[in-house]
C-alpha cells in the first residue's frame, strides 16, 4: 500500500508519477511483512477458564477467529503470507456475539457455515473504535457514508496507476523507447499516442463498453498505451491522460454497478428480479471487478472459493485477494463485518475481515487460545494434547451460576429455544428475570391489577419457579347488567388506557416462552370471560349509531367504549397466548 500511497500523492502533487518502488511488493507476503502482528499466548490456561474468558467478553465488538499452526509457535494474528482465494486478503473471523456462541456450541457452525471451527486454537479481538468499520446487516444496509463519487474515483485511480506500473515492470524492454528528450519523433510519437487513447475513449464511450470482453481489452489497450507515454515522458505518468483514462473507466464502471453484473446484491422475488445496490455494494464490486481484472487473462465470474481457504495453491489467484484489499484500502476501508448479507462470500453469510495493511494497530487482541469448543481433528493438532469434551451449553449456564455478574450481560438470551439437562426451575427462574428487567412496566400491572375494576392482570412465580399469569375479568364486572359495565367502563377508562401501551411488552414474553414450560395461566376460562364480555358490549354498540347521538355526553361514551374494545381485544389476545388457544 505504501507504494500506491506514494504514487497517488506524487500524481496529486506535481501532476505526475514517478515509479519508485516496484508494483510486485503488493503481494501476501509483503502485506504480511507490512502488517501489524500481535501475541498474546493464553494456552496455557484450562478449559474452564477458557469459557470464561469467551463469556466474559461476547459482544458486537468481539471477533473470533480458528486458526492452524503454522510453525512451531503458536500462531499470531496477523495477515498470512499465502493469498489463493476470491476476496480481500486480511485477517478473517466471526463476529462473537450471543447468537454466533450458541450457533458454536450447538450446531458447530455460524449462519450455516462451519469453515476452520475444528482448527486447534482460536484467536479472539476486538476492534478499536478508530478503526474504519463498514457494518453490513443481513438485508444489505450497512453504514458508510463516504462521497461515492469520489472514492469510486479514487478506486480506479488506484487500479490505473498499479497496473500501468505492474504491466511496465512485468516487460519493460517492451515499452522502452531509445528515443532522446527533445527529439523531434519523441514529440510526433506521443502525440500521436495520445490522440490514439482519446481516439479509443470516444469510441467506446458511446456503448461504454457493456460486454465484458470488449471492457478489459480497452482497458487492457489504454493500460498499454499509458505505459508507452509514461516511458516517452522520462518515466512520468502525463497527467492529463490519465484524468482521461480515469474518467471514462470511472463512468463505464458506475454502469456495470446499476446492472445486472453487479452480483451484490440480487435478490429473487417469484418472477420478479429486484436489486438492491447500497454504495457500499456498488464501491465492493468496483474493486472486486478491477481486481479480476488486474490479475487474470480474462475475465471470469468464478466465485466459489472459501474466503478462509489459504491453501489453494493456483498461481492466477496469487495476488487476487492483495490487490483487492489494496483497493479497499485506497478508501481507507480497514475492516468489513458481514453480519449475514453474503457480501464476503455466499457460503459464508456471517464473518468479518481485517484488512490489515500497515503497521498500525487497530484492534486488541484478548489472546490466542486452545480450541475448547469440540474435538479438532485437524493434522495439525498436537498428538501431545488429550482430547477434550466440547463446551455445552450445561457448561455455560454453570459457568454463569458461578459469574452472577455476567447474568446481566446474556439475561436469557442464550438460551432461547435450547433444550438443557440443567433443571427446568433455572430457565423459569431466567425468564423471570427477563420478565421482570423492565421493573417500572412490571409494576405498573401489578398496580393496574389491584386498582382497577374491570380487569385481572397478575403475574407471579408459582411452584417449581412456574411464571403464572393471571389474565381475565374480574368476577363483579363479569356478572354485572350491561348498565352497570357500561357506568364501571366510564369511571375506569383512565386507568386502562395508561396500561395499553405496555401490553406489548406481556405479548412479546408469552410469545418467546411460547411452549417451553416456562409459564401456566391461572384460570383456564379467562379467554372465554374475556370474549363474553366482548360480545355482549359489542351487541349493545351494534345497536347505536353515531347519527343517532343527540348529545356530546353521548358521544365520548360511545367513544370510550370503542376504545375499551380495542383494548380488551388485545389482553384478550393475552390470555389466548397464556392458555394456548
Amino acid at each position: 500500500m505504501i507504494l500506491l500511497e506514494n504514487y497517488i500523492k506524487e500524481f496529486l502533487k506535481e501532476a505526475t508519477s514517478s515509479i519508485i518502488n516496484p508494483a510486485s511488493d503488493i503481494t501476501g507476503q509483503s502485506q504480511h511483512r507490512q502488517a501489524a502482528s500481535y501475541n498474546v499466548n493464553m494456552t496455557s490456561i484450562d478449559n474452564k477458564d477458557v469459557l470464561l474468558k469467551v463469556l466474559e467478553n461476547v459482544g458486537d465488538n468481539c471477533f473470533i477467529s480458528f486458526v492452524d499452526k503454522y510453525d512451531e509457535k503458536i500462531p499470531r494474528l496477523e495477515v498470512s503470507p499465502k493469498v489463493s482465494y476470491n476476496t480481500p486478503h486480511g485477517n478473517y473471523a466471526y463476529p462473537l456475539t450471543v447468537k454466533s456462541l450458541k450457533d458454536i456450541v450447538e450446531k458447530s457452525s455460524v449462519g450455516g457455515a462451519n469453515f476452520a471451527l475444528d482448527r486447534p486454537y482460536f484467536h479472539m479481538f476486538k476492534k478499536s473504535n478508530s478503526v474504519n468499520s463498514i457494518e453490513i446487516q443481513p438485508d444489505g444496509r450497512n453504514n458508510y457514508t463516504g462521497n461515492y463519487k469520489k472514492d469510486l474515483r479514487t478506486i480506479v485511480h488506484t487500479a490505473v496507476m498499479f497496473n500501468a506500473a505492474r504491466t511496465l515492470e512485468s516487460n519493460p524492454g517492451k515499452y522502452a523507447t531509445k528515443l532522446k528528450s527533445g527529439d523531434e519523433k519523441r514529440e510526433v510519437k506521443f502525440s500521436l499516442l495520445k490522440r490514439r487513447i482519446r481516439s479509443k475513449i470516444k469510441a467506446n464511450t458511446k456503448n461504454h463498453s457493456e460486454r465484458d470482453h470488449i471492457f478489459y481489452e480497452t482497458f487492457k489497450s489504454l493500460i498499454e498505451d499509458l505505459c508507452y507515454l509514461v516511458n516517452l515522458n522520462d518515466k512520468k505518468y502525463p497527467r492529463e491522460i490519465v484524468e482521461l483514462i480515469v474518467d471514462f473507466l470511472t463512468n463505464a464502471i458506475n454502469l456495470k454497478i446499476r446492472s445486472s453484473q453487479n452480483k451484490f446484491f440480487v435478490r429473487k422475488s417469484g418472477e420478479i428480479l429486484s436489486r438492491l445496490i447500497s454504495k457500499f455494494h456498488g464501491l465492493y464490486f468496483a474493486c472486486w471487478m478491477l481486481s479480476e481484472m488486474i490479475i487474470n487473462d480474462k475475465l471470469t465470474d468464478d466465485y466459489d472459493s472459501m474466503a478462509f481457504d489459504v491453501d489453494n495453491p493456483q498461481q492466477d489467484r496469487l495476488r487476487r485477494g492483495s490487490v483487492f484489499t489494496m483497493l479497499l484500502n485506497s478508501i481507507d476501508i480497514d475492516f468489513i463485518n458481514d453480519r449475514g448479507s453474503k457480501t464476503l462470500h455466499p457460503s459464508e453469510p456471517i464473518q468479518a475481515v481485517y484488512l490489515n495493511s500497515s503497521k498500525k494497530e487497530d484492534v486488541v487482541l484478548i489472546g490466542t487460545f486452545d480450541n475448547i469448543f469440540q474435538i479438532t481433528s485437524s493434522q495439525d493438532y498436537e498428538k501431545t494434547k488429550e482430547p477434550h469434551d466440547p463446551v455445552t451449553m450445561n457448561k455455560i449456564v454453570d459457568i454463569l451460576n458461578q459469574n452472577p455478574q455476567l447474568k446481566d450481560l446474556f439475561g436469557t438470551e442464550l438460551f432461547d429455544d435450547v433444550k438443557l439437562k440443567h433443571p427446568l426451575e433455572d430457565l423459569r427462574e431466567k425468564a423471570y428475570a427477563d420478565l421482570t428487567k423492565k421493573k417500572i412496566v412490571f409494576v405498573n400491572f401489578l398496580k393496574f391489577h389491584s386498582a382497577n375494576k374491570v380487569f385481572d392482570l397478575n403475574i407471579y412465580v408459582g411452584k417449581n419457579k412456574l411464571i403464572v399469569f393471571d389474565i381475565g375479568i374480574k368476577e363483579k364486572f363479569l356478572n354485572s347488567s350491561i348498565e352497570k359495565q357500561l357506568k364501571t367502563i366510564k369511571r375506569e377508562m383512565p386507568k386502562i388506557v395508561k396500561i395499553e401501551d405496555s401490553l406489548t411488552y406481556i405479548q412479546v414474553f408469552l410469545s418467546k416462552y411460547r411452549n417451553k414450560n416456562i409459564y401456566e395461566i391461572k384460570d383456564k376460562s379467562g379467554y372465554d370471560n374475556i370474549m363474553r364480555t366482548l360480545d355482549k358490549i359489542q351487541d349493545h354498540t351494534a345497536n347505536l349509531e353515531w347519527n343517532s347521538l343527540t348529545n356530546d355526553e353521548e358521544k365520548t361514551s360511545f367513544m370510550l367504549v370503542k376504545t375499551f374494545i380495542n383494548i380488551c381485544e388485545e389482553i384478550s389476545q393475552l390470555a389466548g397466548i397464556a392458555s394456548g388457544q
